[in-house]
């Protein structure tokens, strides 16, 4: 009786030596693993610096031409305010070369986790139309500047998009061939 006794006290032992030195930690670090998913650090929107230009057609057409630049380059439309002159993209991955972090005085480009929208507002002014773009940014690396060159590339297509069919090339620039 005594020998039953002593197995059974040594199999519940090792029952709770398993316990221990197995179950415990397994269950501990499936806890701490669990409790980190939780996001520690929120980034907040940050504007940048704005680019502008003129352009000598009416809002409408302006307008539209915008609405060209931004479906040609990607940009997926997320307010769309006609009445306003107010257009913003949706939130995109920053790219290669469209945002930096200044480090020791240099631009550094590169892959940062960061995504930025472009905000346009579109206004008349007596007889023109100004174009205004933002580009908004959200990073948990600070210090992030643009580069312009998202915001150059749209105003680039608006120009292009008023670009008269009947245009050479020369050596000193563009010309209409009417001229």
């Amino acid at each position: 009786m005594k020998k039953t006794e002593d197995r059974n006290r040594k199999s519940e032992g090792r029952f709770f030596c398993f316990l221990s030195s197995v179950l415990c930690p397994l269950l501990s670090v499936l806890f701490l693993l669990s409790s980190c998913a939780k996001p520690m650090v929120v980034a907040k929107p940050k504007a940048l610096k704005m680019q502008s230009r003129t352009f000598l057609h009416e809002p409408n057409d302006v307008y539209q031409a915008l609405q060209w630049a931004m479906k040609t380059n990607g940009y997926p439309v997320d307010v769309d305010d006609k009445q306003s002159g107010y257009v913003t993209s949706r939130w995109v991955p920053t790219k290669s070369d469209s945002h930096y972090m200044s480090v020791f005085g240099r631009k550094d480009y590169g892959a940062n986790g960061a995504y930025y929208r472009l905000e346009i507002n579109i206004a008349p002014e007596g007889g023109e139309t100004r174009v205004e773009i933002t580009s908004n940014i959200q990073a948990v690396v600070t210090d992030m500047h643009s580069s312009g060159r998202e915001e150059k590339m749209i105003l680039d297509k608006i120009s292009d998009y008023f670009r008269e069919a009947g245009t050479q090339v020369t050596n000193v620039g563009l010309q209409n061939e009417g001229l």
